[in-house]
């Protein structure tokens, strides 16, 4: 008898018996509607002995890739069901943040509840939150953000400004403190700001790595590369990297099974032409390893040009941005919102990522009170 195989995966992180849904379904980096995804034939003939998928974070998971593997699951099984009558199992919060589709007036358009076949699909609710378990008045705070109600922080949680955030975040100003601890931002000069700050008051000597870059798909020199090396784009490292020993870093492209987008790291010395690194949480804690500078290449509609950059793929995560938080639990949050939000549930997961209200602090352009954005459709 046939084996039954069961294969989980996740949208954007990989873990040890997990394997990226990209990955696994050999989803195209650029997606439209008609997409395909392109394997071999004997990868295909493996796909079909497998009888049900666990696909994690489905909530950030574009409707175009599920769509995608949709129509490949049908063709591979010969069957015109839905995923060719394979068991899906979706799991995510539709309260956190929806797939990024640029120019979008709304994201929840394109998010997993708008496919074709979502009526087919029985849901099942958990209903406790196991991260804010310890503090039940934390827990209800955070549930009526995601659902939401109007967002008015307690007193314990306002700090004043951006220095007063820090301290909270970091008391004493000791940057060495165990734990895992960030600020998280709106956007990413945001971030970046805040990490320069920080990376200037921590201890030991600053040492900067800088890119090799080049514009693309342009005609001759018509772009001065003191203007590509102010490129700075989401998931791609900066021309710049700041470096010191014991600093933490937020791993931004997949380099190994313990080394993915989004694994953090504490940066130790350079190594030949590598960082020697050691990761920071989960189940490969201690472990060591060594980053090499890789190859981004990416066109952006901002950019009239492919911009092609050579760097270590990591970056300071004493902040990061709430998109890349998503997902992690923290030991203490700091919050910074320069504007009011604008897109469904940015604040529910910045404030999710703690799991008590003393572990969370927040400052923002309207004091205690935050606007709130939720997109209802998707609730």
């Amino acid at each position: 008898m046939l084996e039954q195989v069961l294969l989980q995966c996740v949208n954007v992180k990989i873990f040890v018996h997990n394997v990226a849904g990209h990955s696994l379904f050999k989803i195209p980096v650029q997606i439209d509607e008609d997409s395909t995804c392109k394997m071999k034939a004997s990868y295909k003939q493996w796909l079909c002995t497998i009888e049900c998928f666990i696909w994690d974070e489905i909530s950030m998971c574009h409707r175009w890739a599920i769509d995608a593997v949709d129509r490949l699951l049908q063709d591979i099984r010969k069957c015109r069901a839905p995923f060719g009558g394979c068991t899906m199992v979706f799991c995510g919060d539709m309260q956190q943040l929806l797939p990024v589709h640029r120019f979008a007036k709304d994201s929840a358009a394109y998010c997993v509840k708008t496919c074709t076949w979502y009526s087919t699909v029985q849901p099942l609710h958990l209903t406790h939150n196991v991260r804010a378990i310890t503090d039940p008045a934390w827990a209800s705070f955070v549930a009526n953000v995601g659902s939401g109600s109007p967002a008015v922080f307690p007193d314990g949680c306002i700090v004043a400004d951006v220095a007063g955030l820090i301290a909270a975040v970091w008391p004493d100003g000791d940057f060495l403190q165990p734990g895992l601890r960030s600020i998280l931002t709106m956007t990413r000069a945001d971030a970046a700001a805040i990490n320069n700050t920080i990376m200037a008051k921590f201890p030991g000597v600053l040492d900067m790595a800088l890119s090799l870059d080049a514009a693309l798909d342009c005609e001759g020199n018509q772009f001065p590369l003191e203007y590509v090396h102010t490129m700075s784009i989401s998931g791609v490292p900066d021309h710049v990297l700041l470096l010191k020993p014991g600093a933490p870093y937020m791993i931004l492209h997949n380099a190994s099974p313990a080394l993915c987008n989004g694994t953090r790291v504490i940066y130790h010395r350079r190594v030949g032409k590598c960082l020697e690194v050691e990761i920071a949480s989960g189940e490969h804690k201690g472990q060591f390893h060594y980053i090499p500078r890789l190859t981004v290449s990416v066109r952006d509609a901002r950019m009239p040009f492919t911009l092609r950059r050579i760097q270590f793929p990591m970056m300071p995560c004493f902040a990061m941005t709430v998109h890349k938080s998503q997902g992690q639990t923290l030991d203490t949050v700091g919050v910074y919102f320069s504007r009011p939000t604008w897109a469904h549930g940015l604040l529910y997961v910045a404030i999710s990522r703690a799991r008590r209200q003393r572990d969370c602090f927040f400052v923002g352009i309207l004091g205690a009170s935050v606007h709130n954005f939720t997109s209802r459709f998707v609730l």
